[in-house]
């Protein structure tokens, strides 16, 4: 309860110093990690105020002591993104004997609004106005994204594929599945990161990039808002006023006379192959994958339907903004870095679960197969594109994962990429694949390398590897006749 002039002057002094404590806490998380005399004993929980930014009122939140934070977590802060190294690898790396040619880069969207309510506990209400958000910025290229954006939509509106989408989210608050200011930022320094490791193309020098970048991203506007604020960290000002966004299907297919794109197949199931990967649910079923041992733990009603990925999710929505526990009228999740290490454990087991199933890796293959089709045509084609990059819903990327023989172990971080590297042998003219998952080289855990147990995989190897794979998997050998049937 709030502070009333019936309370003793040393309450008010104390509960004032504690406020104090709680803002320098939310101002300096690292400190606020490092020193558990800043924190409010576990045992001992005292409710704290501070202003929401949000509504501009009161808003009750918790501290808890640093064993039981959640914003230390190390899921948390591999999932949000919230080190200092949030984007690091090993991309662009040299290979003896070859030099860099080609890079085709797929990435997922950054970090989406939930609206997940259950019980007394709901999704925060999250603003999506980019504007405010950039001007409080201390990023230049986050600070200039607007302005930016706006020279773009006057210069590519008849050009752009994407008339009716924005370039930012620009609304008081978050829709459902909305990109947020955070999500969009993470793409600006995923660019930016992007950018320095294939300093080579020139990236930071304008009118760099003619005739060489292209950029594709399926007909979502979350997908195309990731893309356009990659482009944005990645490209100087005046290459990314100029660079057009094209339209792609969700698989990718490539549009040309007599190439049929449309699998009734795969359509049909794309809905709930979403579900699956993004909110834990049964394949085939319109209900979550519950784990009761795991709810009962952290204080979930017996009744409420709510899977491991989802409280994920849920959590994710409070902590990656640092606004700390969802908490409501006094009460709380059980939280403490014991069972955040089983809801963590059982949203990855069950993805990897899922990915393992025949049915899954069947949906996948007719999927992706126009995808891999087209990659294996831009890796090995001439001519002056050197640099792609594609947005795709996370379903997809884990899709492609699961095609390549990549173990899905866990959730993928907001903002993940697949990056594929080709390299040429000046001498032979020879071409190997690298393959890097959120920038880290999987190219000997492929399924093409430990079959064939090769260290360097050439380029043609791969593709008709991948591709025999593919057809042998669908009826009579053939994509259109297992779309169909």
């Amino acid at each position: 309860m709030m502070p009333t002039s019936n309370t003793p002057p040393s309450n008010n002094i104390s509960c004032l110093f504690l406020a104090t404590i709680k803002l320098f806490c939310l101002c300096f998380p690292c400190i606020h990690g490092d020193d558990p005399s800043l924190h409010v004993s576990g045992d001992d929980q005292r409710l704290l105020w501070t202003p929401e930014e949000n509504n501009g009122g009161n808003a009750m939140r918790f501290t808890v002591d640093n064993q039981s934070d959640p914003l230390f977590h190390p899921g948390f802060m591999d999932y949000c993104r919230l080190s200092e190294n949030a984007f690091s690898g090993s991309e662009g790396s040299s290979v003896p004997g070859y030099h860099l040619k080609k890079v085709l880069i797929l990435i997922s969207p950054g970090q989406r609004a939930t609206k997940i309510d259950f019980e007394n506990m709901t999704s925060p209400d999250i603003s999506c106005d980019f504007e405010h958000h950039a001007n409080l910025a201390s990023h230049r290229k986050v600070q200039s994204f607007p302005e930016v954006a706006d020279i773009y939509r006057h210069m590519r509106s008849k050009k752009d594929g994407f008339k009716i989408f924005r370039p930012y989210p620009d609304s008081p608050f978050c829709e459902y599945e909305e990109l947020s200011p955070l999500g969009t930022t993470q793409h600006i320094l995923l660019g930016e990161y992007i950018g320095r490791k294939y300093s080579k193309f020139g990236f930071d020098e304008p009118y760099s990039v003619e005739g060489m970048l292209t950029a594709h991203c399926i007909q979502d506007e979350a997908a195309y808002q990731s893309i356009f604020a990659f482009l944005h960290g990645l490209l100087h000002e005046k290459d990314f006023v100029s660079t057009t966004v094209q339209k792609s299907l969700n698989n990718f297919c490539q549009i040309y006379p007599s190439h049929r794109c449309s699998c009734p197949k795969s359509d049909f199931l794309q809905h709930q192959i979403a579900k699956v990967v993004r909110r834990g649910f049964h394949i085939f079923k319109e209900t979550a994958k519950i784990e009761r041992s795991i709810n009962e733990k952290i204080s979930i009603p017996y009744h409420t339907d709510i899977a491991p990925r989802e409280i994920v999710s849920f959590l994710s929505s409070w902590v990656c903004d640092r606004r700390q526990h969802p908490c409501k009228d006094g009460t709380c999740f059980n939280i403490s870095i014991s069972n955040l290490d089983d809801v963590f454990q059982s949203a990855n087991d069950y993805l990897n679960h899922i990915t393992s199933t025949t049915t899954f890796k069947s949906y996948a293959h007719l999927n992706v197969y126009p995808f891999f089709e087209r990659l294996f045509k831009w890796l090995a084609g001439s001519g002056d594109e050197r640099f792609s990059v594609m947005a795709a819903e996370e379903d997809f990327v884990v899709m492609v994962m699961t095609v390549l023989g990549l173990p899905v172990e866990q959730i993928l971080p907001l903002a993940s990429r697949l990056v594929f590297e080709i390299h040429e042998s000046p001498q032979s003219k020879d071409l190997i694949v690298k393959i890097f998952l959120n920038g880290i080289d999987v190219s000997d855990r492929l399924a093409v390398s430990t079959d064939l147990n090769a260290s360097m995989l050439g380029l043609e190897v791969v593709s008709e590897y991948y591709t025999r794979s593919l057809l042998s998997s669908f009826k009579d050998g053939d994509y259109y006749t297992e779309c169909i049937s």
